[in-house]
């Protein structure tokens, strides 16, 4: 398993998946620019 800068966590198997909604991944990159 790994996991990116951004949230998105790979399986072994290299299946990507987020974490989250879309509107929490918005808010995220909002408190980002702060």
């Amino acid at each position: 398993m790994a996991m990116s800068a951004d949230g998105k966590i790979a399986s072994a198997n290299r299946k990507v998946t987020s974490l989250g909604s879309h509107t929490d991944h918005d808010r995220l990159l909002e408190l980002r620019t702060k």
